[in-house]
């Protein structure tokens, strides 16, 4: 899975740097490329999204880490629940970056600015939450009731790439770094 978006990646950079071992560049890669067109949506509510997520058929979820919360969206692009996360206090995050639904009661929160994972109720209550040894990339929860929370790499930390969360601990999981010559290949190929 790594592989086409590592090769798409390059390409689009007109990365001069040779692949590495067991990769090719696909010069015209762009020229083939579907053309995509997009079209505007108004939301009618006051929102910049930091992440945006389908949270389940019906609903979308956007973390607006600007203005400090959550926003849930129906399939009309309706607001259905704004919780805000608090700044300071309990269940605070100084740099939230990725947000997951607990089913329809809760939210985790990675907070890249603090290292930590954040559980809020929807009503913005803290619920716990855990200190994390790494930068934050994403978070997601898992069919399990779990969350998955990836690592944003930086020099030689964290060792893995991605760590469980389950029952307040923190289980690191198979995932190591690769290690290259180039040091812009990391930040495309480890995230």
């Amino acid at each position: 899975m790594r592989k086409p978006i590592l090769l798409m990646a390059l390409a689009a950079a007109g990365c001069d740097t040779p692949p590495p071992a067991g990769y090719a560049v696909v010069e015209s890669f762009a020229d083939r490329a579907a053309a995509v067109t997009c079209e505007p949506v108004t939301l009618g509510a006051d929102v910049a999204f930091t992440e945006l997520r389908l949270t389940s058929d019906s609903t979308w979820t956007v973390l607006d880490a600007a203005q400090r919360q959550v926003v849930e969206f129906d399939d009309s692009l309706r607001v259905t629940t704004r919780t805000a996360i608090p700044g300071v206090g309990p269940g605070a995050a100084a740099e939230p970056v990725s947000v997951a639904a607990l089913g329809d009661s809760a939210w985790a929160i990675a907070d890249r600015g603090r290292l930590r994972l954040v559980l809020l109720s929807r009503a913005g209550t803290e619920l716990g939450g855990a200190q994390l040894e790494f930068v934050p990339h994403s978070v997601e929860a898992t069919s399990s009731g779990g969350l998955l929370l990836t690592a944003l790499p930086f020099g030689d930390k964290p060792p893995t790439l991605a760590v469980l969360y389950e029952a307040g601990r923190i289980t690191p999981l198979p995932l190591p770094r690769r290690s290259y010559a180039d040091m812009m290949v990391p930040a495309l190929g480890n995230t």
